[in-house]
């Protein structure tokens, strides 16, 4: 990809819940840098669920999607 050329972003939706069976669903945009993996994109949208949630700081993924943010 050319260095003039910005990075898309990407659409994500991810769902956490904690054992005691509290989930969150958050949708979220990220526009990756040029050495950014789906593995850090799924691991910084975690992470920003749990400091957002921290009760969910030892809860299961149960869903994510990840897409190019375009129709």
């Amino acid at each position: 990809m050319d260095s003039a050329t910005p990075s898309p972003a990407y659409f994500f939706v991810i769902t956490l819940e904690a054992p005691d069976g509290t989930a969150i669903t958050q949708p979220g945009l990220f526009v990756p840098g040029p050495d950014a993996s789906q593995q850090a994109i799924f691991e910084q949208a975690r992470a920003k669920v749990v400091a957002d949630h921290p009760s969910l700081a030892r809860s299961v993924v149960t869903h994510w999607y990840l897409a190019p943010n375009a129709l």
